[in-house]
Order: C-alpha cells, then sequence, then structure tokens
C-alpha cells in the first residue's frame, strides 16, 4: 500500500491503522535521532527517541500532500525542530556536554546570542546528516562497482535521456523479483529489462550505473532523503552536468 494512502488510514480511520504506521516507521524515526544527536540510542532508555517518535506522529497530523514535500522529509524536519527543542530545555536544565553547550553557556544572558547559536547548530547538524547519508550511499554504491563522483560525471546529458533511464529504475525497482537479482549478482537483469522497457541491451548497458545507482536511491529512499533532494530526483533524473563516456 502506497505511504500516502497509509498517511490517509492513519489520520482518518481507527488506531490501529496510526500504531501500525508509527512501528512501521520506527527504525526510521530511530534513524534520524541518531543523527541528529550523533549518539547510539535505545528504546525504552532514551528520553530523544521518544521525543522523535512523537515528532513523527505529529507530522502525520499536520501534513498536507499539497505542502510540495514529501512525508518523509517533512517528517525529518519535524523530528528535528522537536529535538532541538528538547535538547534546548535539557541545556538549560542539565547542562548536558552536547555541541555548542559552551557556547549556549556563554550568552546565556544574551537572548540573541543563544538563538544565534542554536541557529549554527542546527546548520551544523544538518550539513553532519548530508555528510552522513553520502558516505553511506557511497559505500552502497561501492558494492556495485560505483563511485559517487563517477556517477555524477556519468549521469546522461539530456533531460529525455535521464527520465528514460529514470523509468528503467523504477521499472526495476517496481519488480522485487529483478531488484533481488540486481543485488545478489551486482549486475544489471538487462535481458528482462530490455523484453519490459522494449530499449536495445546496448542502450541499458550504457546507462548501467546511472540505473543502478538511481534503483538503489528508489529503493532505500527512506535512507537517503538528503541524497534523494541533492540529486533532484524526479521523472527528469539527476541534475544536469557534463556527462563523460562511463
Amino acid at each position: 500500500m502506497p505511504l500516502e494512502e497509509q498517511l490517509r488510514q492513519a489520520k482518518n480511520g481507527s488506531g490501529a491503522d496510526r500504531e501500525k504506521l508509527l512501528e512501521k516507521y520506527k527504525p526510521f524515526v530511530y534513524k534520524a535521532t541518531c543523527r541528529i544527536t550523533r549518539r547510539t540510542l535505545e528504546w525504552g532508555r532514551d528520553d530523544e527517541l521518544g521525543v522523535a517518535l512523537m515528532a513523527f506522529n505529529e507530522a502525520i497530523d499536520r501534513y498536507e500532500e499539497c505542502q510540495g514535500k514529501r512525508f518523509l522529509e517533512f517528517a525529518r524536519l519535524v523530528i528535528h525542530s522537536r529535538l532541538t527543542d528538547h535538547l534546548r530545555r535539557e541545556y538549560r536544565v542539565k547542562s548536558r556536554n552536547v555541541p555548542l553547550a559552551a557556547s549556549l553557556e556563554e550568552g546565556a544572558g544574551n537572548l540573541f546570542e543563544r538563538s544565534r547559536a542554536w541557529e549554527m547548530y542546527n546548520i551544523r547538524v544538518s550539513a553532519w546528516e548530508r555528510e552522513e547519508e553520502i558516505k553511506e550511499y557511497e559505500v552502497l554504491l561501492k558494492q556495485f562497482g560505483i563511485t559517487f563522483t563517477e556517477l555524477v560525471r556519468c549521469s546522461p546529458k539530456h533531460r529525455r535521456s535521464r527520465a528514460v533511464m529514470f523509468k528503467v529504475a523504477q521499472e526495476l525497482v517496481n519488480r522485487p523479483h529483478l531488484f533481488q537479482m540486481l543485488e545478489q549478482k551486482k549486475k544489471l537483469p538487462l535481458q528482462e529489462l530490455a523484453c519490459l522497457t522494449g530499449l536495445k541491451r546496448k542502450v541499458l548497458e550504457k546507462g548501467r550505473k546511472y540505473i543502478i545507482a538511481i534503483a538503489l536511491i528508489l529503493h532505500y529512499r527512506n535512507d537517503f532523503a538528503h541524497v534523494f533532494s541533492y540529486l533532484s530526483l524526479e521523472e527528469g533524473g539527476m541534475r544536469d552536468g557534463k556527462r563523460h563516456d562511463c
């Protein structure tokens, strides 16, 4: 069932539908929280996870498709905001030893300085999240013999070509048995994709790295929201750039 339909059921249906959605996305909440706090956390022990799960629940209620953001991107923002509020309270009460705590203490008497310190903290956390995602994506790409730099260089030059390769990646992800073949053999199932899409094997082979890279993001998009946005993934594919033979 598409996530959008699950959200509608969680909003308008029974409490069981909401609980099911919350349980399903606890791994997403956990990963987002660990990235923001830069700590390894444990359910039932660390308050931050409870705060983040409540934030995810809040995001379910507040999300509207017309906002222009995908739900998981929106949920990540709400989680970040609520955790920031929580950490701010913790800093004030316990003076916890986390990044920028010293800056906040020094500026305790100055509202502007405290606000600026938190602004810088949020910028650093967001930048760190992006860096961590890109590192994880690079590790995943290497399993398929692809580097991130090479991927950017080799992306199709024309939007139409990118759109065609993007659709091939979608077809691959939408058919679990084909995606499983990709993960097991670390190779595109060229024959099957050629029959499925009507494209020649030569065309698919030429766009092999791009197709694999996009398919991985689409399949693991919950883990690579920043990368998804950075590469401007949509029906038009990756950002424009100079193309070199792969």
